[in-house]
């Protein structure tokens, strides 16, 4: 008798922890990748402080002239709008880029050899089909094709699309991957960090879950006619606008995280947040 209560016992709590398990893992998945974003943030600006230059070699997540099928845009989430786009740097932003020192970008291929045994993974080495074959890098110039945000981007990330209400030009911004072959990586830490998200195909093994890395590098003002135009950012460089994760409903910053762990937590309060 005591071992069957004992065995009644044990199949709740189990019925209760399983039901439980994937708060649980949402909850530590949110907190831990907000501390990576912040952490990069400081990396970065760390790095700048003490070398005078951005960090080097990130991963172009375009393959050719086409977003890496396993990087995740934000299209199919469910906001059903992507995030990132295909794109080519425009006259000056090479420049505006390369002042900044971010002169090579890292080139990520598709997978090699789909269903065959090979060293290539979409986070953990998206550069060949082994590890024994060196990354290879493009430079950066006008014309290089670039991943940048779209205006649903920038509103993820808080940032600026356009000062002209009138619309038809806007500020640009590209997006890079911080993956291995990145300088800020055994300079300023010893490995790139990658995250976790909450659903089961979301993870290092079939996306590109790297965090990534946004600049600046084109902006809207008004000439001396009053027209707006796009201005290079050729004389004060790149402007590093800061890091952010890749999601299936889009690029996640640490503010959009904590609020998405603040939500998540209030729903569980047993009584109305402004009581």
């Amino acid at each position: 008798m005591e071992l069957v209560v004992v065995l009644a016992v044990l199949v709740s709590v189990t019925g209760i922890v399983v039901g439980l398990l994937p708060n649980m893992i949402h909850q530590a998945n949110v907190p831990s990748c907000t501390a990576n974003i912040t952490e990069l943030d400081k990396l970065i600006q760390t790095f700048v402080d003490t070398y005078s230059v951005y960090p080097d070699r990130m991963d172009n997540l375009l393959v050719g002239s086409s977003l890496a099928s396993y990087v995740l845009t934000g299209v199919n989430g469910q906001y059903a709008q992507a995030s990132i786009q295909a794109d080519t740097l425009q006259t000056g932003e090479g420049q505006a880029l390369t002042q900044g020192g971010m002169v090579n970008l890292a080139n990520i291929i598709e997978n090699p050899s789909p269903g065959a045994v090979t060293d290539w993974r979409p986070t953990f080495w998206p550069y060949s089909a082994s590890q024994t074959t060196n990354p290879t890098f493009t430079p950066v110039a006008d014309g290089t094709p670039v991943a940048t945000l779209t205006q649903f981007g920038c509103q993820l990330m808080g940032l600026t699309w356009s000062n002209n209400s009138a619309g038809g030009t806007h500020n640009r911004y590209v997006i890079f991957g911080l993956g291995r072959p990145c300088t800020l990586f055994r300079n300023m830490a010893s490995e790139p960090p990658s995250h976790f998200a909450d659903t089961p195909t979301e993870d290092p093994a079939t996306y590109y879950m790297r965090f990534g890395a946004v600049y600046q590098v084109s902006k809207e003002v008004t000439d001396a006619s009053g027209n707006w135009t796009v201005v290079p950012l050729t004389v004060d460089r790149a402007r590093f606008m800061g890091s952010v994760a890749f999601h299936d409903f889009g690029l996640a910053t640490a503010d959009s995280h904590t609020k998405e762990w603040w939500d998540f937590k209030k729903e569980e309060r047993p009584y109305p947040i402004n009581q």
